[in-house]
């Protein structure tokens, strides 16, 4: 998970004129309860039975803080062939006329344009 400077609690907060980018400690403040409640549906059974985790905060001279997690589960729980893969682990485009709020999130924040040397901007 990566933090994002367009959540709410990070732009209700901001005076015209301000950016996010103003203020590291609130997107850290903020980025940490979106952990929180991220790893608590995670260990929830989200996926499965979870057994332990590892998780890894980020916070990088440039960028955005974000978390790297390791999910161990009980051994029913466990991913064991690639077909089980594909069922849980979908990329795909929503339909913008049925799924507007979920295809907006999808394509302003999961996916990046184009890189290489002339595409100065690319992530």
């Amino acid at each position: 998970m990566t933090a994002n400077l367009n959540w709410e609690e990070i732009q209700s907060v901001l005076l015209p004129g301000q950016t996010a980018s103003d203020y590291s400690d609130i997107i850290a403040q903020v980025f940490e309860q979106k952990k929180k409640a991220l790893l608590k549906e995670i260990i929830n059974s989200l996926f499965g039975n979870c057994v332990a985790k590892v998780d890894t905060n980020k916070f990088q001279k440039q960028g955005l803080p974000h978390i790297h997690i390791h999910i161990f589960f009980y051994s029913l729980d466990k991913i064991h062939d690639t077909n089980y893969v594909d069922i849980i682990v979908l990329a795909k485009i929503s339909d913008c006329n049925i799924y507007p709020v979920l295809y907006d999130v999808v394509t302003t924040v999961m996916m990046y344009g184009l890189c290489g040397d002339h595409f100065p901007n690319a992530c």
